[in-house]
């Protein structure tokens, strides 16, 4: 009897660990996948400032229409909800350079969603040649001219001691592309030529010239002029050999000689060929009619 009571007592605690076990594994089995489900990156929710999504949203979904408020502004997260990981938002551009939507990634670091929200009230692209410059500037340098169309050539003043040149140029029409570089590393000599090209929105270019002129103030001087409003101090520091009035009487000297070098050579041979030959007496009336010189003697 007592045998018999072991053995049902020895088969009742085998059931209850083996019964334990399989609830422990289920357990288990069971906040892992839950785990894992809440590791999937997914978007709950999304919103923005400057538009509407057109769709009812959900997270298994992945492609909507987007209607802006104002068309060519570009709309601006207002709030969101996430699984997981990080969400990144980037936006599309067709090939003339137009915004055309928004790009929502949810991503953790092995996956990730993307959500597509497509603008549908874009400005169609006017296409037109418009190369024109809305504004240019340069970390430390002086435009001498305001900008024109029509105008190509510029002239730029520098400082002494300018070794890095910085151009930031803007196009009129907001689909011209202006094309560089944009950034000079100079020798403390060098003055180059700067050229900024504009090609429109149907491909007409045109390019603006600036060439640079060094003056002799360093750059904390050029700067304090800059800020002063002092251009005179600028202008007037130029080097006396490249002011414009210099360049004009070097140039007129140089011409002036050039051309006396070429009229003294015409002018020695038209006053020569007036001279009387040797052999011409220098009265024609003492030839004889037969041609002797005078009477025999």
């Amino acid at each position: 009897m007592k045998g018999l009571r072991r053995s049902a007592a020895v088969f009742l605690a085998a059931l209850f660990v083996l019964l334990w076990s399989c609830a422990c594994a289920w357990a288990a089995d069971g906040s892992t996948a839950a785990g894992n489900a809440q590791a999937e990156p997914y978007l709950e929710s999304i919103s923005f400032d400057g538009g509407k999504i057109n769709e009812p949203f959900a997270g298994d979904r992945y492609s909507y229409t987007f209607t802006l408020d104002e068309p060519g502004q570009r709309p601006l997260l207002k709030s969101y909800e996430i699984t997981s990981g990080r969400l990144y938002i980037t936006y599309n551009v067709n090939e003339a350079g137009v915004e055309t939507g928004i790009v929502a990634t949810v991503q953790t670091q092995n996956a990730r969603r993307r959500y597509e929200f497509t603008y549908t009230n874009v400005d169609d692209v006017v296409v037109n040649s418009d190369t024109s410059l809305a504004s240019i500037e340069f970390n430390c340098a002086y435009l001498a001219d305001d900008i024109y169309e029509d105008m190509p050539s510029y002239t730029l003043y520098i400082p002494s001691d300018l070794t890095v040149l910085n151009i930031y140029p803007v196009a009129n029409d907001a689909n011209a592309v202006c094309s560089g570089p944009f950034e000079f590393v100079l020798e403390p000599d060098q003055n180059p030529a700067v050229n900024i090209t504009v090609t429109a929105s149907d491909m007409t270019t045109r390019t603006y010239t600036f060439q640079t002129v060094r003056v002799s103030l360093t750059q904390a001087q050029f700067v304090r002029c800059l800020e002063n409003g002092d251009i005179d101090t600028i202008i007037a520091s130029r080097p006396f050999l490249s002011q414009p009035g210099v360049k004009i009487a070097l140039g007129a000297g140089g011409f002036g000689l050039a051309l006396l070098l070429v009229a003294v050579p015409v002018l020695r041979r038209v006053f020569l060929s007036t001279l009387p030959p040797d052999d011409i007496a220098f009265f024609e009336g003492e030839r004889e009619p037969n041609g002797s010189d005078g009477p025999e003697m």
